[in-house]
C-alpha cells in the first residue's frame, strides 16, 4: 500500500481501526474453538473411563447436582453411614466413586417404591464390603 504524504491521509489510523475490529473477532474464534477441544477432550475422557470399566471419581459440587443435596447433608449422610463414603485424593481433597453414588441413588429410588423410609436406609454394605468397581478403595 502506498502512503501519500502531505495529503491528509493518514492510513495508519484506518488499517489500525480494521486490524482492531478483526483482532476480538479472531480471539472470540479461538475462545470458542478451545472450548470446543475441551469439551471434547472431556467426553472422549468419560468415554474411556466407562469403556475401561474405571472409577470416576466426582468432586463435590458435582455430587450436589446428582443428588440434589448440599453440602452439609452430604457430610452429615457420610457421618451417619446413610451416604457413600468420599475418597482422599490429595492433601485436602476428595471426591466420591460415582458408581457408589448411583447405587445410593438406586437404592432411594428403590426403598420409595418399596414404601420404605428412605432417610433411615442403612448403607452398610459401603463400609463392609470392597469395591466392585475398580481394583483400589
Amino acid at each position: 500500500m502506498t502512503t501519500i504524504v502531505g495529503a491528509g491521509y493518514e492510513p495508519q489510523e484506518e488499517e489500525s481501526a480494521a486490524a482492531h475490529e478483526q483482532q476480538p473477532q479472531q480471539n472470540e474464534e479461538t475462545r470458542e474453538r478451545r472450548r470446543e477441544l475441551r469439551e471434547q477432550h472431556r467426553r472422549r475422557a468419560l468415554a474411556e473411563t466407562k469403556s475401561a470399566g474405571g472409577c470416576r471419581l466426582m468432586r463435590l459440587p458435582e455430587v450436589e447436582v446428582k443428588t440434589s443435596l448440599r453440602k452439609s447433608a452430604i457430610y452429615q449422610g457420610v457421618a451417619e453411614g446413610t451416604f457413600p463414603a468420599p475418597v482422599h485424593t490429595g492433601r485436602r481433597t476428595t471426591a466420591w466413586v460415582e458408581a457408589e453414588v448411583q447405587e445410593w441413588i438406586n437404592a432411594r429410588i428403590k426403598a420409595r417404591d418399596a414404601g420404605t423410609d428412605a432417610r433411615t436406609l442403612p448403607l452398610d454394605r459401603w463400609r463392609q464390603r470392597e469395591c466392585g468397581h475398580c481394583d483400589a478403595r
